[in-house]
């Protein structure tokens, strides 16, 4: 059907003359009898009028632009009633009384601005409105109950400190709480009214280092003084022991110290130390100077002296950290030694024994182990693929000497930029008998090599008259390298040595 055209009185189809079935009358005599599309035209009548049923839509709209002017009873089945004017719920009665209620689906949001109200509280940033519950009583705590629900935390006695219980638990009042830290801010201060205040823990883990009681400061001043802690007494009156100090294993004293700055050591009176004029420190037991440990020790070292960051710091002269100048007036047979190391061994362990190591930076250089051995460490540059004297042993005409190497190698390129390293260890021996040299030396080590090859070996020369001198002999393929040798030393017996 193509667009009609309007005569008075009758519109006029396309393809039919006026009247007849091809018209459609004004008076609306003549019905359609298809579809009606009137094209890019407008209709306009004082009144548009649908008898459709219910159940079909009337009419179609296809555009989305809001239709100026229109007023409807209904808006999708609901009346101008169930919808709140703009700007009307903060003071609308039905929604403040709960007339209509006002509901929060999951995942919505109720937001009151700044200056708001809600209920007849104020509603600013840092307030909210608590809505007034009934059986509460002054000091009374609200509290999550479950997950939907919320309680009630009564009040109790005072002194009493609010405890958690964890995440699934509401929360409680403890008269004795049980805390992770406690944080006294600028001056603060804890209490005793009444004396005999106790501090308890337990050391239960199953592996680590613990501490029953830390206190850890820091300081940083400016001038003037100051103390990590401090037990300031006033001796009114103690008839009896009073010790400012008492340290105890299970309730035995091991170390005290009383309000007259005695030490006593061990709980015994005749063992302890103590300020006497000149002589700051001195240990007295009878007849004899003693320091003794009472049990045996697992780990760690029994007696420790260190000096911390202080340091010898002379410009000339001779200083020593521990010097012993012994006086001897001895007749007859009579022996004596300056220093007595008298190791009782009923039993050793499989590390290195040793009755002596002297030691610079952690780096042994002399030792003596408990069978007599001698051990030195040392450090040496090689000269690339030339054997490079590493030591000397005198060794006179009817003696042997011997001992082990255990070395490692660090090569290095020009730039740094390739590395190579061996260790290994040498077994040498050898003796000198009336007229020839006997020797043998062994060697076992292992390598890893960024790129090129590193090849070592260990010799013995005896060309110089009643020694025998070891040599290394490292060949590396890198562009010249340097060549570090780290070793130690392990004599079999004490020898004159000379390093290069």
């Amino acid at each position: 059907m193509q667009n009609p055209t309007y005569k008075k009185g009758f519109f006029t189809l396309a393809g039919s003359s006026g009247g007849g079935s091809g018209d459609l009358l004004a008076d609306g005599t003549v019905a359609l009898t298809a579809n009606w599309d009137v094209g890019a035209y407008a209709i306009t009548a004082l009144r548009f009028i649908s008898d459709q049923a219910t159940g079909t839509a009337p009419f179609t709209v296809a555009s989305t632009t809001v239709v100026a002017n229109l007023n409807a009873s209904l808006l999708e089945g609901n009346a101008a009633a169930a919808f709140e004017a703009a700007g009307a719920v903060s003071t609308h009665a039905a929604v403040i009384t709960g007339v209509h209620g006002l509901a929060i689906s999951a995942g919505q949001t109720l937001t009151v601005t700044s200056g708001g109200t809600l209920g007849t509280a104020a509603y600013t940033a840092s307030t909210a409105y608590v809505p007034a519950y009934a059986g509460l009583a002054i000091g009374d705590i609200l509290c999550a109950t479950s997950a939907t629900a919320v309680g009630s935390l009564a009040a109790v006695a005072a002194g009493q400190v609010l405890t958690s219980a964890g995440t699934t638990t509401k929360p409680a009042w403890s008269a004795s709480p049980t805390v992770t830290s406690l944080v006294l801010t600028g001056t603060g201060t804890l209490a005793s009214t009444l004396g005999n205040a106790t501090f308890t823990t337990s050391l239960t883990a199953a592996s680590g280092n613990e501490i029953a009681f830390a206190l850890n400061y820091t300081t940083n001043k400016a001038a003037g003084n100051d103390t990590g802690l401090v037990v300031n007494q006033t001796d009114t009156a103690s008839p009896g022991t009073s010790l400012l100090a008492d340290f105890q294993v299970a309730g035995v004293s091991k170390f005290n110290i009383n309000n007259l700055g005695v030490i006593g050591i061990g709980g015994s009176t005749s063992e302890n130390i103590y300020q006497n004029g000149a002589n700051v420190f001195r240990i007295n037991a009878g007849t004899t100077y003693q320091i003794y440990t009472a049990a045996d020790l697992a780990s760690g070292n029994k007696f420790n002296f260190d000096d911390g960051s202080r340091a010898l710091t002379a410009s000339s002269g001779s200083q020593a950290y521990f010097a012993f100048s012994l006086k001897v007036n001895q007749s007859g047979t009579a022996a004596a030694t300056d220093l007595l190391i008298n190791r009782t061994e009923t039993a050793v362990g499989s590390g290195t024994q040793r009755l002596i190591s002297a030691q610079v930076g952690s780096v042994e250089r002399f030792g003596i182990s408990n069978k007599g051995f001698e051990t030195r460490t040392f450090t040496k540059v090689l000269t690339d693929a030339s054997a490079t004297d590493v030591f000397a042993i005198a060794v006179t005409a009817g003696s042997t000497a011997g001992g082990v190497i255990t070395y490692t190698i660090d090569v290095t390129d020009d730039d740094a930029s390739d590395d190579q390293i061996e260790v290994g260890t040498v077994q040498f021996c050898g003796l000198q008998d009336e007229a020839n040299w006997h020797t043998n030396i062994s060697e076992v080590s292992t390598q890893a090599v960024e790129s090129g090859t590193l090849a070592t070996t260990w010799a013995i020369d005896t060309a110089t008259a009643n020694t025998m001198k070891i040599t290394c002999l490292a060949d590396s393929d890198l562009t010249t390298p340097v060549i570090t040798l780290r070793y130690t030393v392990t004599f079999n017996n004490a020898y004159t040595v000379t390093t290069y």
